[in-house]
């Protein structure tokens, strides 16, 4: 028995720059987590999906996010049949991958159905089957001639590829499809021999079997055996029982491999001479439509591998079904709905954004409450959206039609520009699975899906938070009813992956693209983690942008559209009550306001924002950042939210240098000190913040010039407004000759020697004043007694100052002079602060 494996298993692989995907039905949620980050995971950036036109539209109302545009094209094939072949091609400079199998981009095809597969490689090493590759790319370039061709570049470069060339035929495996002929007619030219046995095993069939009867005519000699699943499948049973088709017609339930019962989606048909064997299977049914029609007569469009082989080579794939003696049932064939008045195509940004609709009368199209510029062109109804309503349009949306045709119908678009882009973008599979925010094309639109796209995860855990406490209320109110149930009354017959739920798909979906856009951040820390991690320090010649220097430019129109368009967002996000803040997860809170501080460093070079409601901003965002509990993430992840607090402050600083206005400077360093007291408060960096200055150096995005580190350090200690311990005692080191400091629980004794005493009646005023800053902040001291030896020989004794810092005064003040008391007085000084 041949052991299952994964087609995903077959697509991980190096050394390709192309994949085309054909599907009929499309989990787009499904295919973008598991199928495309494998490609992208392995350099694979030109990706194109042809898909069923009708069964994408179906597919399009389960997401409300996606990639389509940006990182994959999908190139809808609108038939007035199905589009149902299931291949996979991928092409490299250097070697060529063909996958067929019955397996759609679903999660029911790669997860839970019984599905089956073959491939084939070409090399330079291994150019036995380069017919085979160079059919797949002639295929291809047939289908794109069936869609709304929205991916020529990818059809022009499967063209350049050095090996598509014509090659001549293996012997042993072909690829058919039935653009031109149908399957039917190519197998029975390609048996050459008299058949004596035909095999099927395939999930669906005609309601007259009028397919069955034409294999049935073609090979008469023939004995025909049918494999039917039990129940699945939708072989006419009452037809076949009075008109006998078949010789054979065996029930399984089970397979005996796996064992299990799910659906047998596979198709395949096995052809038996006297010595030789033939094995047609892929994505065609028994049905007219797929078998024995063409698409030119108004068939389907399938696609199948062909295979030759010795007489008993295939028998294994038969063996593998656990025959039962249970009577055959069926089930109901599917039918497609009607089709619809009005349908979306497409849309495509080419300067303005134009939507495709196939309609043959003419509504009116609206975006909300406004109306769309319509005209038609090659029978397609184009309406264009105005750049006002473009600027707020998300990657999904609705329009409806007001007139003959009254309907709500959601809508998607792309921008060749930015697709190409990264398409083209060399790269490596480290920056492959980051969120990528630099886009020179398009970018305040692309701005404003990121942004869209970090909102839905935050959005999703306030929608997961309220509907548990729906539960939870609901849960009390029924515990008693429910006591009595018997647990053994539920049973789940298959483990279906948690992925298959939409809701959750997206939601996973959501989170996963959060956790790579803040995996790439702290990519950009990784040296600060590493031991080998290069030490800067002043003077070396790290190359960095002049945050000083740097001109400005005004904003165009679109970017001040942008501009308020970022403006609502944050209001509505640090708006003070707004509390369903507490119920989204911290890294998902930390991945949307990443997305707003970049947006923030993206734009620095033009006035987009005010600089101090940059500033204000920052410190909101970073407020509601402090907020949460991130004892649950890595020390790294936690380490990266405080450094990305530091190059907040210092892209604070910066802009502060540059104001030249006093009173407005003075705003910067207000809001800087709530950022200091802040990190403070929650991170303890009093006495640690210099080390983090240097790890803010090392960091790649070096938003931190060496020259600015001590200038920086400087500027941080005075926004503290007192001394740490150490800088305390260096401090008082420096005002008296220090013979010792002591601090003793509440109390502080200095005793200093001098050669030339003070004036005897008052202490020191800058030491008390920073002695009482360090009180407030850091230990609380409520007493200062200064002990002043004096070396010389007129004074012989010292003098003494008690200090209580509470009441601002001084007593006991004594002065010695050869043993004898000449000062003596008790009475209260007062000093100021």
């Amino acid at each position: 028995m041949t052991e299952r494996k994964s087609i995903k298993d077959l697509i991980a692989k190096d050394g390709y720059e192309v994949a085309l995907l054909t599907t009929y039905t499309f989990d787009i949620s499904f295919f973008e987590r598991s199928i495309l980050n494998t490609l992208l995971a392995h350099n694979i950036k030109t990706i194109s999906v042809f898909a069923d036109s009708k069964q994408f539209t179906k597919a399009l109302s389960n997401v409300n996010y996606s990639r389509i545009g940006s990182r994959y094209l999908v190139n809808p094939v609108d038939i007035q049949s199905s589009f149902h072949p299931k291949v996979i091609l991928l092409l490299g400079q250097q070697k060529a991958r063909l996958v067929v199998s019955s397996a759609n981009l679903t999660t029911s095809g790669y997860n839970i159905s019984n599905e089956i597969y073959n491939y084939v490689d070409y090399s330079e090493s291994n150019p036995e089957n380069l017919d085979v590759i160079v059919s797949a790319i002639q295929f291809f370039i047939m289908l794109n001639k069936h869609s709304y061709q929205l991916d020529n570049d990818v059809i022009k470069q499967i063209r350049d590829y050095s090996y598509y060339r014509k090659a001549p035929e293996n012997g042993k495996i072909q690829l058919l499809h039935n653009l031109e002929e149908s399957l039917l007619d190519q197998v029975k030219k390609r048996i050459e021999e008299t058949v004596t046995e035909v095999k099927i095993a395939v999930p669906y069939y005609d309601s007259s079997l009028v397919a069955l009867k034409r294999i049935i005519e073609s090979f008469y000699d023939a004995k025909v055996s049918l494999y039917v699943q039990n129940a699945l499948s939708t072989f006419p049973v009452e037809f076949n029982d009075s008109e006998r088709v078949a010789s054979d017609v065996n029930v399984f339930e089970k397979f005996v491999d796996n064992k299990s019962n799910r659906f047998y989606h596979g198709k395949v048909f096995l052809f038996k001479t006297h010595d030789k064997a033939y094995t047609l299977f892929g994505s065609a049914n028994c049905t007219q439509a797929a078998l024995t029609n063409s698409f030119k007569n108004g068939g389907n469009i399938e696609c199948d591998f062909f295979v030759k082989g010795e007489y008993g080579d295939f028998d294994y794939y038969f063996d593998n079904f656990a025959l039962t003696d249970s009577p055959l049932t069926a089930s109901s064939p599917n039918y497609n709905s009607p089709a619809t008045q009005i349908y979306f195509k497409y849309g495509k940004l080419d300067k303005d954004l134009y939507l495709y609709f196939g309609c043959q009368s003419t509504p009116d199209i609206y975006i909300g409450e406004v109306k769309l510029a319509c005209k038609r062109e090659s029978g397609d109804l184009i309406a264009t959206v105005p750049n006002g309503v473009l600027q707020e349009l998300p990657a999904f949306f609705y329009v409806q039609t007001r007139g003959d045709v009254e309907d709500e119908i959601k809508c998607w678009w792309y921008n060749p520009d930015y697709l190409n882009s990264f398409r083209t973008i060399s790269s490596s599979m480290n920056t492959l699975v980051s969120f990528e925010l630099e886009s020179e094309t398009d970018k305040y639109l692309q701005d404003r899906v990121n942004l869209f796209n970090a909102e839905q995860s935050c959005w999703e855990d306030i929608n997961n938070a309220a509907k548990a406490e729906v539960f939870y209320t609901q849960s009390r109110l029924v515990e008693e009813d429910r006591a009595d149930v018997d647990d053994d009354d539920y049973y789940v017959q298959y483990q279906i992956p948690e992925e298959y739920n939409p809701t959750l798909k997206t939601y996973n979906e959501l989170t996963r693209i959060r956790q790579l856009f803040i995996s790439r951040t702290m990519g950009f820390y990784a040296p600060v983690f590493t031991s080998q991690a290069r030490r800067i320090t002043e003077g070396t010649d790290l190359v960095v942008e002049d945050e000083i220097t740097y001109e400005t430019r005004k904003p165009t129109s679109e970017e001040k559209s942008f501009e308020r368009f970022i403006k609502r967002k944050i209001k509505a996000l640090t708006q003070v009550d707004n509390k369903n803040i507490d119920n989204i997860k911290p890294m998902h809170l930390f991945g949307l306001v990443l997305e707003y501080l970049e947006v923030f460093d993206k734009y620095k070079h033009v006035e987009l924002f005010e600089p101090l409601y940059v500033v204000e901003t920052r410190l909101k965002l970073i407020q509601l950042l402090m907020k949460k509990d991130f004892s649950e993430e890595t020390e790294e992840t936690r380490y990266v939210i405080l450094l990305e607090t530091y190059k907040a402050l210092v892209n604070n600083y910066y802009l502060s240098m540059r104001e030249p206005k006093i009173n407005e400077k003075e705003k910067y360093n207000i809001v800087n000190k709530d950022i200091v007291d802040l990190m403070n408060k929650s991170y303890g960096i009093r006495t640690t913040f210099r080390g983090h200055i240097e790890d803010l150096l090392k960091s790649e995005e070096r938003v931190l010039k060496a020259a600015y580190v001590s200038e920086i350090t400087k500027y941080i200690e005075g926004l503290f407004g007192y001394m740490d311990y150490d800088s305390l005692i260096a401090f008082i080191s420096k005002r008296y000759n220090c013979e010792e400091i002591r601090f003793d629980g509440t109390s502080v004794t200095i005793t200093a020697l001098t050669d030339v005493l003070r004036k005897p009646y008052l202490p020191d005023s800058e030491v008390l004043k920073e002695i009482k800053r360090y009180s407030r902040y850091c230990a609380k001291v409520d007493y200062v007694t200064i002990i002043v030896k004096c070396l010389s020989d007129q004074y012989k004794k010292s003098i003494t100052y008690k200090n209580d810092l509470s009441h601002n005064y001084s007593e006991q003040v004594i002065v010695f002079k050869n043993g004898n008391v000449i000062i003596d007085t008790s009475d209260k000084i007062y000093y100021s602060n």
